[in-house]
């Protein structure tokens, strides 16, 4: 079965009703954690909210999973209390939301999800749309059914070629940041047309539309090369993927991109794998493969988070989780963790850090630390330098 365009899949969610340039949707999931949805649990409660059934929900604890601090550990004790109240399910410390909708047969190809977090887009690699909002948004949304938005434009990103070897998914959209910045496409839907000769997987697809949101996005699919697309195109890029070479994003900027081999031998504090934007059971095999007869250097640390619980299983069952920690990296939880500096990693000021996660700038995971993006590779391979370093140069 075909993978459907986002003109598909708008068309079959809007009911008709329209207010100038506005349009009216129907979504067929809401997704929310408990650190955005407890800015309107307040007025939930109040509304005697939400409206919607359970099978309509799609709620997670992952952000403060387990707490680092009575104040988060208050926020999600709220956020569960609430649920628990009016029998909404939730997923307790399972992992990360976007990673578990991915992996949920309740997210299927061709729906429309909203969000109250801008890494739902992460859904479409499975070809799902997923619209993050503010938490607001989110509550009129809970309350009616509906969701009135603007018709996005979209861009389409025609993927061809092969990558060569180490360069991964995130170098791609490391490569569109680069070359057209933060709001290089912004207010519009990035259409990713898989063209490669090895043909992505789900977790590697959902590196591309993850990150969407960082040059401005709405939002992101990745549909096959013999899907049949449909709706106007606003305009066209295409990526030679036998092209590209490992890039790094310096601190404070996504889009502020040079190449891996460029960077410097740049002394590295904390390589982190993990978040939305990572590790699932693709990016462990890779730190395995990278690891095998290898070490952490002496003074870095490799924090490795499973995006989730069943990823973190299916890795321990592979050995793969032995062979990472014995090399000497540092095993957490499934959970957002390290990512925005709410827990389990959090860098010491002046510490430079090498992650796989979506976002660097200053304030996100500690203001007076320096954090470069980088693919999975890329930063298993710093992590056995001790420096920020090309994984060509690591691997053989």
């Amino acid at each position: 079965m075909s993978t459907p365009c986002f003109d598909t899949i708008w068309q079959s969610h809007t009911t008709g009703r329209k207010d100038q340039q506005l349009e009216e949707l129907t979504p067929d999931l809401v997704f929310g954690h408990e650190a955005t949805m407890a800015l309107i649990l307040d007025q939930l409660e109040k509304a005697d909210g939400p409206r919607l059934p359970p099978e309509k929900l799609f709620l997670v604890v992952d952000h403060f999973a387990p707490a680092s601090s009575g104040l988060f550990a208050d926020i999600a004790r709220s956020f569960r209390l609430f649920c628990d109240q009016r029998s909404l399910p939730y997923h307790l410390h399972e992992g990360i939301g976007h990673r578990l909708m991915l992996e949920s047969p309740r997210v299927k190809s061709g729906m429309l999800v909203i969000g109250a977090d801008s890494h739902t887009t992460t859904i479409g690699g499975k070809a799902a749309l997923g619209i993050g909002l503010g938490s607001t948004d989110v509550l009129a949304v809970l309350m009616t059914g509906t969701i009135w938005l603007k018709r996005p434009t979209v861009s389409r990103i025609l993927l061809q070629g092969t990558l060569p070897a180490w360069v991964e998914p995130k170098d791609v959209v490391l490569h569109l940041l680069g070359k057209h910045g933060q709001a290089g496409f912004l207010g519009e839907v990035m259409e990713f047309v898989d063209s490669s000769d090895q043909t992505l997987d789900i977790e590697q697809r959902s590196v591309l539309t993850n990150m969407c949101v960082e040059m401005g996005a709405v939002s992101a699919l990745v549909v096959d090369d013999d899907a049949v697309l449909t709706g106007p195109v606003h305009r066209t890029v295409a990526v030679e993927l036998d092209g590209l070479q490992s890039l790094i994003a310096c601190p404070g900027a996504p889009d502020d991109v040079i190449p891996a081999s460029a960077a410097g031998a740049v002394k590295v504090d904390c390589a982190n794998l993990g978040s939305c934007a990572s590790g699932g059971l693709t990016d462990l095999k890779v730190a395995a493969a990278m690891l095998s007869n290898r070490t952490v250097a002496q003074g870095s640390a490799l924090l490795v988070t499973p995006a989730t619980r069943s990823v973190f299983l299916s890795a321990n069952q592979d050995g793969i989780i032995d062979q990472i920690v014995a090399a000497g990296a540092t095993l957490l939880n499934p959970s957002c963790g390290a990512c925005g500096g709410i827990d389990k990693g959090i860098p010491g000021t002046g510490d430079i850090v090498v992650s796989t996660a979506p976002r660097n700038y200053s304030a996100r995971a500690r203001i007076g630390s320096q954090v470069y993006l980088a693919s999975t590779a890329t930063t298993v391979a710093s992590a056995i330098a001790g420096h920020l370093v090309d994984p060509a140069e690591v691997m053989p």
